[in-house]
């Protein structure tokens, strides 16, 4: 079942990349780490393009791409943290969506911008929770948090 699918969805993705790399040296699954505030950031970004000193950070999705507002509120902040620990001029951040029938491209709008917002929102997280006074409380039910509460046991109360 899933072997059919597998390749028909390699078949789109294949021309993608093979078009990108006649351009552009790359980094794929490359673990990378950076100290902020504090805090050990770690990642290993699925594809990074190199263009002269700046990057296009690309991370692969089989479900469901977030929305342009649902990062830059920082409900999805998984490729501008990983921006902010690669430390380089970030061109573009994008979601290949792969899918059987076709791969997309969705490039998030204002890199930059969302980068910074998401940088100065942690920051301003950290400053709160490191604050021992302050608990760490499982979240509410949200239409932005999965069904289920995988942190909950991390609750501070």
């Amino acid at each position: 079942y899933w072997m059919p699918r597998c390749f028909n969805t390699l078949s789109h993705l294949i021309p993608m990349l093979q078009k990108w790399l006649q351009s552009h040296d790359f980094l794929s699954e490359q673990k990378a780490q950076k100290d902020f505030e504090g805090l050990n950031l770690q990642t290993r970004p699925d594809l990074v393009f190199f263009e002269d000193d700046a990057i296009h950070l690309i991370d692969f999705k089989t479900g469901s791409v977030p929305f342009q507002k649902e990062v830059f509120l920082g409900y999805s902040p998984q490729l501008p943290l990983e921006a902010m620990i690669l430390d380089k001029d970030v061109l573009s951040l994008q979601y290949w969506h792969l899918k059987e029938k076709d791969c997309e491209i969705t490039a998030i709008k204002n890199p930059q911008e969302i980068i910074k917002r998401t940088q100065d929102g942690l920051k301003k997280l950290l400053e709160h929770y490191f604050k021992e006074e302050n608990p760490f409380i499982a979240p509410l039910k949200s239409r932005h948090l999965p069904s289920f509460d995988a942190y909950a046991h991390l609750s501070r109360k």
